[in-house]
């Protein structure tokens, strides 16, 4: 299939950047059945102590992968109880899954879970941890920093509150603060959704319990920070038991500054298993499931947060049932939603599977990864180096006997490379260089594409088309003009090609 479009910029007219990003997707979407996607460039299993792995979160960077959890000695992770031992557990491997190093955090008194994982952008990461003792009463929690090439611990701040806190979010602040979310059990065990703040003293600078909706569960799902403030979405069930979704606006003080209840979901029963936001905050892509009849299907919603509107945008169809975990923005375009697939054409078994999906709310393509002998999930997705690469467990059978391994996942977009090393990886994509850039940057097309006519478009963060046009192999960009701009937005599409590019001006 041959594809292009024509992009007129001396005589733009003043909606012209919306008609070329609307035009942009639609062909997008219309070039994702030609693709072959979800070509597997590692498929990598971890186990520790001989035991089970429980957890899924992670941390993606273009050179290092981070899986946290729990590892069970002897047992796997389906027949764990209540009572049984299990160690906070850390696997780090190097961008193409072999291992760096792994920590098992050893204790006889206390059990240990690893949570969210967070860059430090200075060649550590901190992960959130929380620790419970034999009889599963809360004792802790803290925050650890790790050098991604060294098992040793740099920092550890530790809190015995008397909130037992489950940590579900993790992001660092512009000023350095570390901010959690998630939710914690009250006196009769109704969830509360809870945010804290960590300065960089490793004290605790706020608290702030957000309002209930429900008698029953009220979690933060998500939160990002957004203009000097926060952005916040609270899940939560209504009288009926249904999903709903209110959204908050912070300050960096952890004071409520507005709230909006948004309307009931649109699809009767959803069960939401993510969302992230765009448009600096004003708008959240929403997924999870719902009953269509005989089965689950997936579905993705578009929240208007200003509008106070809700409406369906994409389902998958088909014969499955499916559960979403978790959702990740990938960059101003597009997000990933992640989960498993319960699959009767596939052995009866769960199969991992991951979501892709544009700013309009459109699924791009759906990646499954089944093999009827295992039951696979996916927790986390994210992108480095121009490929996917998801986190979860697998449920495998091992000398050990049947044990929930750590499951990572690296693919490819597009279906044309044939080896997992990571100079040929960059090789078969584009290449945009400096970033950040000064003057000018050059873009190379991959050595697979050559005499192939590419188009390019250079958008600011509004979305507004700053240059466009068209080149063979490579061509250079002007950008003294737009200095200053600080981040922009580069899309590189051909025929059967696409990738976009965050673009630092000096």
């Amino acid at each position: 299939m041959h594809t292009s479009i024509k992009i007129e910029t001396k005589k733009a007219k003043p909606n012209d950047a919306f008609v070329f990003v609307a035009c942009f997707f639609a062909m997008l979407l219309s070039w994702s059945n030609s693709f072959m996607y979800a070509q597997t460039l590692f498929e990598k299993t971890y186990q520790l102590n001989d035991g089970g792995l429980m957890g899924g979160w992670g941390l993606i960077t273009n050179d290092y992968l981070v899986w946290s959890g729990s590892s069970l000695p002897d047992e796997d992770g389906i027949t764990a109880t209540p009572n049984s031992i299990w160690y906070g557990a850390l696997i780090v491997t190097n961008g193409m899954g072999d291992t760096v190093w792994t920590k098992v955090n050893f204790d006889s008194v206390y059990k240990t879970t690893y949570g969210p994982v967070v860059n430090n952008l200075d060649g550590t990461f901190w992960v959130v941890g929380d620790k419970v003792d034999q009889n599963n009463q809360f004792y802790e929690y803290f925050i650890e920093q790790y050098n991604f090439s060294s098992s040793q611990f740099i920092n550890r701040y530790a809190f015995q509150d008397s909130i037992p806190f489950n940590c579900q979010i993790l992001i660092k602040l512009t000023s350095g603060e570390l901010l959690l979310g998630g939710s914690y059990d009250d006196v009769i065990g109704n969830f509360r959704a809870y945010l804290l703040e960590i300065n960089t003293n490793g004290n605790i600078d706020w608290r702030l319990e957000l309002p209930a909706f429900s008698n029953t569960v009220n979690q933060v799902i998500q939160f990002e920070e957004i203009n000097n403030g926060l952005v916040v979405a609270e899940l939560y069930l209504d009288a009926a038991y249904v999903t709903q979704i209110a959204n908050f606006s912070v300050n960096l003080s952890g004071q409520i500054l507005a709230t909006d209840s948004l309307p009931s979901l649109p699809i009767p029963g959803f069960g939401i298993g993510g969302l992230y936001f765009i448009n600096s905050g004003s708008k959240m892509i929403i997924g999870g499931q719902f009953s269509n009849p005989s089965y689950f299907d997936v579905g993705i919603l578009k929240a208007d947060i200003n509008s106070l509107f809700i409406y369906p945008t994409d389902t998958i169809g088909g014969n499955y049932t499916e559960y979403l975990y978790g959702a990740t923005k990938i960059d101003y375009f597009k997000g990933f939603f992640s989960g498993q697939m319960y699959s009767n054409a596939n052995g009866m078994q769960y199969d991992a599977y991951s979501i892709l999906v544009d700013s309009f709310g459109k699924i791009l393509h759906d990646y499954y990864f089944g093999d009827q002998n295992y039951e696979d999930r996916f927790y986390v997705t994210g992108e480095s180096n121009n490929t996917f690469i998801s986190f979860g467990n697998s449920i495998r059978n091992t000398p050990n006997g049947l044990r929930n391994l750590a499951y990572i996942v690296r693919y490819d977009s597009l279906g044309n490379v044939s080896t997992g090393n990571v100079e040929s990886l960059k090789e078969q994509a584009v290449q945009v260089f400096p970033n950040p850039a000064k003057d000018h940057f050059k873009i190379l097309a991959p050595k697979e594409h050559s005499n192939t006519k590419f188009h390019y478009s250079l958008l600011n963060q509004q979305g507004k088309v700053l240059v466009s046009d068209s080149f063979i192999n490579e061509t250079q960009v002007s950008i003294s003009e737009y200095s200053g701009q600080q981040l922009c937005f580069l899309i590189v599409q051909g025929e059967n090609y696409y990738q976009a590019f965050k673009i630092v001006i000096e």
